[in-house]
């Protein structure tokens, strides 16, 4: 009874390999099929005058980093781009039911698209370092996968720090008018696969469809981080509330046990080493102190042409920034940051000198 169920399950696995297997001669036979209509110069609709539609979906896995003071958020993802060649397509029952094949990328016609407020303006998929092979349907549709750690600019904004929350944006563009390419979405950013960060925590995404300067078409993704605030709070709220507790108690103690200067002296010493480990922790206020500083983005970074391409400028310093590449807000936050520091030493100082002073009057 064994070796029958053997042989059985023999024959089936057999049987299966045999109806899903598609031969060599007939993937040939298919590629030549559709090297006949070779496009890679014609954008693949029949009808020239109806746009080709791009949709863009972005599964997130990682959030490498997110720098506050220089508003940059690192993201790990794969960037999915469907559109439909309709010299492409073919009849499956004709081919042994092979329904996708796989393509050059350099042999058919690709978009270019970019991410606008990218820190290096790189085309996905005209890139070399991108993958050079793409998924063919046998219904037309074009399936192109690829994935990257980018980089975006974002506005920090870190007025309620450490509560503060941040909206990010990744925007793609082509280098086509509306009437050519328009991009298209169906979903926000998939988080399912996001890997949990110890700071940053992605509350909520959503995107919406606009046009450039009504001329390229543009997907924007957004997406909120939120802070943990609970590491935040146990070591830079707390403490600074412990270290208000102990100099009001100098007022609490009475002059005659003369422990007044004493404890001021502490909390100085205190407050400077807490300053010191707290630097490093708290982000540097550009926002909240001297205005809201700009990002830069791809839109103050591209030039558009007579014919309605988009090719990226070469200067990529913004109107504020000096030739050493500088921020002067930067510098003026990190002045104040130092006058109030130095205040407060100054303040504790007179402080404990004119206690110091009612200790002795009243001795």
């Amino acid at each position: 009874m064994d070796a029958v169920s053997t042989v059985t399950v023999a024959l089936l696995s057999s049987l299966i390999v045999t109806v899903s297997s598609v031969s060599f001669d007939t993937t040939r036979d298919l590629l030549n099929y559709l090297s006949q209509n070779n496009t890679k110069y014609i954008r693949p609709v029949l009808n020239q005058s109806n746009p080709v539609f791009i949709y863009v979906s972005i599964n997130a896995y990682n959030l490498m980093d997110f720098d506050v003071a220089a508003g940059k958020l690192s993201l790990l993802s794969t960037f999915v781009f469907n559109w439909t060649d309709e010299n492409k397509a073919w009849d499956a029952s004709q081919f042994d039911n092979q329904d996708k094949v796989h393509l050059p990328k350099s042999s058919i016609w690709v978009p270019n698209v970019l991410i606008d407020n990218s820190a290096d303006l790189k085309a996905i998929l005209q890139n070399d370092n991108s993958p050079q092979e793409i998924e063919i349907h046998s219904s037309g549709k074009i399936s192109f996968y690829t994935s990257v750690v980018f980089e975006v600019l974002c506005e920090p904004n870190i007025q309620k720090y450490p509560f503060d929350e941040h909206e990010c944006e990744i925007t793609f563009i082509t280098d086509r008018s509306t009437s050519d390419v328009k991009l298209r979405a169906y979903d926000p950013i998939d988080t399912s696969l996001l890997k949990e960060n110890a700071v940053w925590d992605i509350s909520s995404s959503w995107f919406d469809h606009k046009l450039t300067r009504g001329l390229i078409s543009s997907i924007t993704f957004r997406l909120v981080l939120k802070r943990y605030s609970t590491f935040q709070v146990m070591n830079l709220v707390i403490p600074v509330m412990v270290l208000v507790a102990l100099n009001l108690l100098v007022f609490v103690l009475p002059p005659s046990q003369g422990k007044g200067a004493l404890i001021s002296t502490c909390v100085i010493g205190v407050a400077w080493m807490f300053h010191k480990d707290a630097d490093a922790k708290i982000p540097i206020i550009l926002k909240s102190i001297c205005g809201k500083r700009k990002a830069s983005t791809g839109l103050q970074r591209i030039r558009i042409g007579m014919d309605g391409r988009v090719s990226p400028q070469d200067d990529l310093r913004e109107d504020g920034d000096n030739e050493a590449g500088v921020n002067p807000w930067q510098t003026l936050a990190r002045t104040i940051d130092k006058l109030f520091y130095f205040g407060f030493v100054l303040f504790a100082f007179v402080e404990t000198l004119v206690i110091l002073l009612l200790i002795i009057h009243f001795m």
